[in-house]
């Protein structure tokens, strides 16, 4: 019963009830069309059987008759209408398994690949004939967009995927060090003091940190970061930020030249400080010894500008349009000294869209990176 079975199914087809319905239009219209030929012809033989018999001699009188009751037993008989019925069927079917084959076809194909990624086979793509490129129809279009799903679930699959790696990654090195180190002073090789306990506690920053920039983007990537808006006076947080980062900034011998102006802002203050600690780490990780960073706040009719420039290498041209990508990092070394984690400017991306806001990077002409943030003066909801 397996090959009947299988038979069945496939009468169950798109393709074969496409060509089952057209068919059964064509066979019906044939038997309609030849029933009214047949009737509307007895009915005009009459027609012209009265008219013109009265003018008949009886020799053409009798030839008429006979040929009369010939065509009327032909109309009458069931094999003589067989043919005109069943050649049109014969060639609608035809002409239906055809069409039915080019209108299904795609549909098939666009099935399959949809079974392939249901199961995980996200590199699946619906092959579009080259001669249908340029074609709008339902079924190209319908491809097209299959196609297009599949590149964005294949995309999304390889990120995640990358995430966890770069996410092992970042705890790998702190965890590995508060391991080793705890190892030690347990079997006596390190004794616990100040200097022990701030290298311990460093690596708990840096997993803590590491955490909350995390849950940061992830919050911000559902829509489900929660922000308390209030006015902010931008000016002064930025003097603020600045001074708390004066003692990193001295110990490397770098300045901070600061150009302002008073102006308010609509935002979360903690979530617009983070914005800044994040461009001035950055700033202060790029910039060399005995250097200036050049900080300027400025407003337009509708924005707030920030510029925060360093006076480093600058941003390698392959790297710009990756820059606020999750654990990117421009360098080709993975330090936490020269690289950080690779999250603090997908943050200031995360919280500055949040805020309606952008950023932006580029190299500066004088030399050195140039990062810029445009924040609205007026929120809208």
């Amino acid at each position: 019963m397996g090959w009947l079975e299988q038979v069945w199914r496939g009468f169950g087809r798109l393709r074969w009830r496409l060509s089952l319905a057209m068919m059964g239009v064509v066979f019906l219209t044939s038997v309609v069309i030849t029933v009214l030929v047949a009737a509307n012809f007895g009915y005009f033989l009459d027609a012209v059987y009265k008219n013109i018999r009265p003018s008949l001699s009886k020799e053409l009188d009798k030839e008429f008759e006979r040929v009369d009751k010939n065509l009327r037993y032909d109309l009458d008989s069931t094999p003589e209408l067989i043919l005109p019925v069943f050649i049109p069927a014969i060639i609608g079917l035809i002409v239906a398994l055809t069409v039915a084959a080019r209108v299904a076809k795609p549909l098939e194909a666009i099935s399959k690949a949809a079974k392939s990624v249901a199961k995980g086979d996200f590199a699946t793509r619906v092959q579009i004939d080259t001669r249908h490129q340029n074609r709008h129809d339902e079924a190209t279009e319908l491809a097209r967009n299959f196609n297009t799903m599949a590149q964005n679930l294949e995309q999304l699959e390889s990120e995640q995927r990358f995430t966890a790696a770069a996410i092992a990654h970042e705890l790998r090195t702190p965890i590995t060090v508060l391991h080793s180190r705890l190892q030690a002073v347990k079997d006596g090789l390190i004794q616990v003091n100040q200097a022990e306990a701030d290298v311990l506690l460093l690596q708990t920053t840096l997993l803590s940190r590491l955490v909350d920039d995390l849950r940061t983007l992830s919050l911000a990537q559902v829509g489900r970061l929660q922000l308390e808006l209030t006015q902010v006076d931008f000016a002064a947080l930025l003097e603020n930020t600045i001074e708390s980062y004066h003692t990193k900034a001295t110990e490397k011998k770098v300045h901070f030249e600061l150009v302002t102006q008073p102006c308010m802002v609509c935002a979360d203050a903690t979530r617009l400080q983070q914005v800044l600690q994040n461009l001035l780490e950055n700033a202060l990780r790029h910039t060399p010894q005995n250097s200036t960073i050049w900080v300027r706040l400025s407003t337009n009719q509708t924005h707030v500008l920030l510029e925060v420039r360093d006076s480093g290498e600058g941003i390698p041209s392959e790297a710009l349009p990756h820059l606020f990508e999750r654990f990117y990092r421009a360098e080709t070394s993975r330090s936490r000294e020269t690289g950080g984690s690779g999250l603090g400017l997908a943050v200031v991306a995360a919280i500055l869209e949040q805020h309606q806001g952008t950023v932006s990077a580029e190299n500066h002409p004088q030399g050195g990176a140039v990062f810029r943030v445009a924040l609205p003066r007026e929120r809208t909801v």
